[in-house]
């Protein structure tokens, strides 16, 4: 996931203003404290008005894109020290979010949003926005982890090219992200191909689909069977599941129709001579 500025919300230029880091991660005991910083600097010509905003998001099953405004009673647990912070032309600040976990929290994951939201200064017309950072708030204690795989298919059941896309979606039934590992194996061959290259999270009672590209040969023509075999979590817990697809090269379904061509024309002589 990426750093997230949101939509404007006057239809005026935008306010050029970077913050770091563009994501974080906390892990808080329940009744403890943290501390979150959002580093913001004002690339602007003119002086902004900067406030600390805190949002909960979720992923979007479809676009996959991180979406604002959902309910989770951690936004409470996280609160904006600075009430207010001006920024001249080209100056920075540091605003501060104090985590508080109350007692009694249950263990688990939350996916929140700290924000700069700021607008121009005082006598000044310009756009507002607000730009932040993604931050991943672990309550600490016995976290939960399960998971299954809700699906395994190719691309297309009849393969052409020299590459099968293996789709694999996992679903997180936990309360804490997992991020899936493995590798999916042609039945009968040594060669693996890894699962989850880029180290994807899945969020928690969330779903997520990846992509394994598996190299195909020739003597992969004909009917092939695919494992996979996926491990996730601290306890290293594994799902194992099969696809059964077709390999027929392009140039393979071309010579077959080129014989066959060639077969019809043949017998149409013969038959003619007759």
């Amino acid at each position: 996931m990426s750093l997230l500025a949101l939509a404007l919300l006057l239809p005026s230029s935008v306010l050029a203003l970077t913050v770091s880091p563009p994501r974080q991660t906390v892990t808080v005991a329940p009744g403890e404290t943290a501390e979150l910083p959002l580093y913001v600097i004002n690339e602007e010509r003119v002086p902004v008005v900067i406030k600390g905003e805190v949002d909960a998001f979720r992923i979007d099953q479809e676009s996959g894109t991180a979406m604002f405004g959902q309910p989770d009673r951690a936004k409470t647990w996280i609160i904006p020290r600075e009430k207010k912070v001006v920024l001249q032309p080209g100056e920075s600040a540091s605003l501060t979010f104090d985590v508080r976990i109350p007692e009694g929290a249950l263990p688990g994951a939350h996916y929140m949003g700290v924000f700069a939201s700021a607008a121009a200064g005082e006598g000044n017309v310009g756009a507002k926005a607000r730009i932040g950072s993604l931050v991943f708030l672990h309550v600490a204690g016995e976290v939960h982890e399960e998971a299954r795989i809700v699906d395994v298919s190719t691309k297309q059941f009849i393969v052409k090219e020299n590459t099968a896309e293996v789709y694999i979606r996992v679903e997180n039934l936990g309360d804490i992200h997992i991020i899936p590992e493995g590798t999916v194996t042609l039945i009968g061959e040594e060669t693996q191909t890894p699962i989850n290259v880029s180290q994807e999270k899945v969020l928690a009672d969330h779903a997520h689909t990846m992509a394994v590209p598996v190299p195909l040969e020739l003597r992969h023509i004909g009917k092939q069977k695919a494992r996979v075999a996926v491990t996730y979590g601290v306890t290293q817990q594994q799902l194992f599941e099969e696809v059964t697809f077709y390999y027929v090269p392009l140039w393979l379904r071309f010579a077959a129709g080129g014989i066959f061509l060639l077969l019809v024309i043949g017998a149409s002589i013969f038959f003619t001579r007759k």
